[in-house]
């Protein structure tokens, strides 16, 4: 898509992709930067067929005559979650953790220095180019691509009707901090299949533990947690004790509902911040067109886990779920 529109920009003079695009194909070696010639050979393509591929900030070319941007350089061209980690860390984001918690959640990590450094074994990640600058061999990153996220309040509400609306998950969720009544049930949110960290089109949903006194508040707690434990998991498969890790960053539309950061900073024991832009993609794609005179401005809260009763709480019930939602899989710290 970025080869098409950058060739219809330019009105055919460029054909070009970058590193981070490229990488997206499964026919780019990620090390080198460069089309793998054993793919293109395994797919029957030839290499004169496909776009030049180049470093991600670089002179792609000039928007055409006629167009209400004529003249104006293309001098970026970068992946939608790689440019949304520049967007929540600027300078910093070969090194930061981000996760996008939209309709499903997408979690990226920089700072990963080859394709199997730095993971827990097992780890069940994706490694994807993050972003590549003049001759230097590409960045790279780690990907937990996550199916269901926030389309799972959707789904309580129109589905399941435990709420009647999704500001109603506020006052749950903050009634939940010191009931235990609400510690037994889990909820697995694989219903629509599973990316990380199972990668099975077929695998489904499930609850665990329901009793004749399971509540509306039960249901919808466990499957906030469903999404916050998810991400834990991928902060777990990254081998970097989240007890120890720095930030962990977040921007979407759950990240926009306070007692669910708050729970996920809990279930994650990470700070958590709230970026302060609705658009992380575009301003990412811009601190990178800028070379990095555009910055972002940093972040709209911070949460962190403060409570620790809560976060041991949580640690329990995380071990629990671990056990529905990875069969055979153990705690990997």
């Amino acid at each position: 898509m970025d080869t098409w529109i950058l060739f219809r920009l330019t009105q055919g003079a460029a054909f070009s992709t970058d590193t981070s695009n490229a990488s997206r194909t499964f026919l780019l070696d990620i090390g080198t930067g460069a089309w793998d010639e054993e793919q293109l050979g395994r797919f029957g393509l030839q290499r004169s067929w496909l776009a030049e591929v180049r470093a991600t900030v670089d002179a792609f070319g000039v928007i055409g005559r006629g167009a209400r941007f004529a003249g104006v350089p293309v001098a970026c061209l970068v992946a939608d979650q790689q440019a949304s980690l520049y967007g929540h860390w600027g300078r910093d984001a070969a090194t930061g953790t981000k996760c996008t918690l939209g309709t499903g959640a997408f979690l990226l990590a920089g700072g990963v220095r080859g394709a199997s450094e730095g993971a827990a074994p097992g780890h069940a990640l994706l490694t994807t180019v993050l972003a590549r600058f003049g001759r230097a061999p590409p960045l790279l990153a780690r990907e937990a691509p996550i199916v269901c996220a926030g389309s799972l309040t959707t789904w309580l509400r129109d589905k399941l009707r435990v709420i009647a609306d999704v500001r109603e998950l506020d006052a749950i969720l903050e009634a939940s901090v010191h009931s235990p009544e609400t510690d037994a049930v889990c909820f697995v949110p694989h219903l629509s299949g599973c990316l990380f960290p199972l990668w099975d089109a077929g695998a489904r949903g499930s609850f665990h533990n329901l009793a004749l006194d399971t509540d509306r508040d039960a249901l919808a707690v466990a499957v906030l947690e469903g999404v916050a434990f998810s991400v834990r998991l991928a902060l777990d498969a990254l081998g970097r004790p989240t007890s120890t890790a720095a930030v962990l960053s977040v921007d979407g539309g759950m990240s926009g509902n306070g007692a669910f950061v708050r729970l996920l900073a809990h279930a994650c024991h990470v700070p958590v911040r709230v970026l302060d832009c609705a658009h992380a993609t575009a301003l990412g794609a811009a601190v990178l067109a800028s070379n990095f005179s555009v910055q972002p401005r940093g972040a709209h809260a911070l949460h962190q886990p403060e409570d620790t009763a809560w976060v041991a709480r949580l640690a329990r019930k995380y071990h629990q779920w671990l056990g529905h939602a990875v069969p055979g899989t153990r705690p990997l710290r």
